[in-house]
């Protein structure tokens, strides 16, 4: 039996920069995360496709929590507003 506090890779980033967004997305929600390889791809970016990029783990039992806030949002999930139409101005 798996222990739900098992890191599980959920996404996989290029640059630091990028998973360092999405760690900063998912703590802000109370998900603890770990970047495997985040300093050897910091420090020897030509590493990042040799070890498959930067990894973003999180325990087991937020692996579906973490995808879904990760996922950009559909078509499915627009308001259904104008994306042409300026927003309205505060106090306006």
């Amino acid at each position: 039996m798996n222990d739900p506090n098992d890191l599980v890779t959920v996404a996989k980033f290029q640059t630091p920069a990028e998973a360092e967004l999405a760690k900063e997305r998912l703590e802000a929600e109370g998900i603890p995360v770990f970047l495997k390889n985040e300093m050897a791809v910091g420090v020897m970016p030509y590493l990042g496709s040799a070890l498959g990029g930067i990894e973003l783990q999180v325990p087991e039992r937020d692996t579906a929590t973490a995808r879904d806030l990760l996922e950009p949002p559909s078509e499915d999930d627009q308001d259904g507003e104008d994306d042409d139409e300026d927003p309205p101005i505060a106090g306006a």
